[in-house]
């Protein structure tokens, strides 16, 4: 909802944005785009972050949210057959995003500097207190033991 369609020249008006954080957690980013017929700037983007903490009362549904039949077309089905950089791409990106830098999760450039037994681990069994479930099959997840080990390689050799 903005609070004028029009604005004069140096006018100022208010972008109220409204995003849904159910089914998330940690730090979220969003993108809007602004339009005005300016001719050199038509298009200005925005990029909105907020922290959203899940409530004690309803801890976030990690495992049920990522493997649900609804969300699984997105996070799941993608990377079946697939194994480091495509299985990365497939299940990891949409999280940890796939050119360094964190999206709302560790990106590379941080995962890639921890050890690999941990990494292991995190996706294995996933990372207590956030929204990050156990990807591996001990943890409830879809990924065989080659999956994750491939995982791990890919995250530590990336550059």
């Amino acid at each position: 909802m903005v609070s004028s369609n029009r604005l004069a020249p140096y006018e100022t008006g208010q972008l109220l944005v409204t995003v849904d954080t159910s089914g998330k957690a940690g730090r979220i980013f969003k993108y809007v785009n602004i339009f005005s017929n300016d001719k050199k700037n038509p298009i200005k983007t925005l990029l909105v972050s907020a922290l959203v903490v899940a409530s004690p009362a309803h801890p976030f549904p990690k495992e049920k949210f990522f493997f649900s039949k609804e969300c699984a077309s997105c996070h799941v089905e993608k990377g079946k057959g697939k194994k480091g950089k495509e299985l990365y791409e497939a299940d990891c990106a949409y999280c940890h995003g796939s050119r360094g830098w964190d999206r709302t999760a560790s990106g590379l450039i941080r995962m890639r500097e921890r050890e690999g037994d941990y990494l292991r681990e995190v996706i294995i069994n996933g990372l207590s207190g956030t929204p990050m479930p156990g990807w591996g099959k001990k943890g409830g997840g879809p990924l065989s033991e080659e999956e994750v080990r491939s995982l791990v390689e890919y995250i530590k050799n990336w550059r």
